[in-house]
């Protein structure tokens, strides 16, 4: 064990218990708002509440097994502050923790296995493949909210595009053909910043300049902060500046490249539902990358799949334009150090050089919800 190794921790984010609900049973397509493409509001079967939520709508199970759950978890709950307080003897409560957890998990089995999809909207996807050759400084700067990445033997930077348009029906070839992988082998000096080289003889050059002579003390020293602060942002970037970086991203997934917002409601009588805005617009990048220098990966947050990649690692929610509170987000069998700065990375294992993990943000989801008419 390299002993070494650092670890840097700072700040806790709060953490929530999450259930993951895959199989599909009985989707139900019950489309309406048929004049408006971007519109869909649907029924969900009576008496039922939603569990998970996927691009096209969600998953609902009877609304008895989801407060059963509930009803558990709480119990759970009170059994933990009685031992905190001291109440109860730990064979009592060890026996009561089991007690229940076993009942949880034939609730959480019952609701996988009788969970439906709601639909609101179908969902549409196409691959598409394409190599791109590696700079000699082995640099690569990475911008996507959702992202895979994997180690290979080359030759060149391979992406893997998975298109995803949601809709309530096929969309043409053109739709498909406005997502699609940016690639350049350039300096970044708009995402990274400039050398800290470049930057001193600019501010010098600024303050022997007619305009900054003029420049009173409080002017002065109002800029000095504005400088000290941009600097401080770019900072974690610094393996980047001055590079020329593979600098990848995927065009056509904003407002302003035609993205739609779609607005779907799903409710359920005498139970629950909710109100939910998505993106029309979906992509997934698996990127395969032979070894490098820096890999940095911008966004960050609708998921994160990282494995078996031979380069240091900047993870950053820098650049993010959407996000999923219920996404995958793991890194593992790293061959470098590894930085992450304001990502919810949430399974971080094998890793073979330095990490340091700055989270001072709270990765929980603040939607809204309704149940039984609330």
């Amino acid at each position: 064990m390299n002993i070494n190794r650092k670890i840097i921790l700072t700040v806790v984010t709060a953490f929530c218990l999450v259930f993951s609900f895959n199989s599909i049973t009985g989707p139900l397509n019950l489309f309406a708002d048929d004049d408006d493409p971007t519109k869909s509001k649907v029924a969900a079967p009576p008496n039922m509440m939603e569990v998970s939520t996927t691009l096209g709508g969600a998953y609902f199970v009877n609304k008895a097994l989801i407060q059963k759950s509930k009803l558990l978890q709480n119990q759970l709950s009170n059994v933990r502050d009685q031992i905190r307080a001291g109440e109860i003897s730990s064979a009592t409560a060890m026996e009561r923790l089991a007690s229940i957890e076993t009942k949880l998990q034939l609730v959480r089995a019952s609701i996988e296995e009788q969970k439906i999809l709601v639909s609101a909207f179908n969902v549409y996807t196409k691959t598409v493949e394409e190599i791109f050759d590696l700079g000699e400084e082995k640099q690569v700067i990475l911008t996507g909210d959702k992202v895979r990445i994997r180690g290979w033997q080359g030759p060149g930077i391979k992406c893997v595009l998975e298109k995803t348009i949601v809709a309530k029906e096929q969309p043409d070839e053109e739709a498909f053909a406005q997502i699609q992988v940016e690639h350049q082998l350039d300096s970044a000096e708009s995402i990274v910043g400039e050398t800290f080289e470049k930057r001193e003889l600019a501010e010098r050059e600024f303050l022997a300049s007619e305009d900054g002579q003029q420049m009173t003390e409080a002017q002065l020293a109002s800029r000095r902060a504005l400088i000290e602060s941009i600097n401080a942002s770019k900072t974690k970037y610094k393996p980047f500046q001055g590079k020329r970086c593979n600098i990848l991203g995927v065009k056509g997934l904003t407002f302003q490249e035609g993205n739609k917002n779609l607005s779907l409601e799903i409710m359920s009588e005498g139970g629950g539902g909710f109100h939910s805005s998505k993106w029309q617009r979906h992509a997934t990048l698996t990127v395969y990358l032979p070894v490098c220098n820096w890999v940095a990966v911008r966004g960050c947050k609708v998921g994160v799949d990282i494995l078996g990649v031979e380069s240091n690692l900047l993870l950053t929610g820098n650049g993010s334009r959407d996000r999923d509170y219920e996404g995958s987000f793991e890194v593992g069998n790293i061959k470098g150090d590894v930085v992450i700065d304001q990502a919810p990375i949430r399974k971080l294992f094998k890793i073979s050089g330095n990490i340091e993990f700055v989270a001072t943000d709270e990765f929980v989801n603040s939607g809204t919800t309704h149940e039984g008419g609330t």
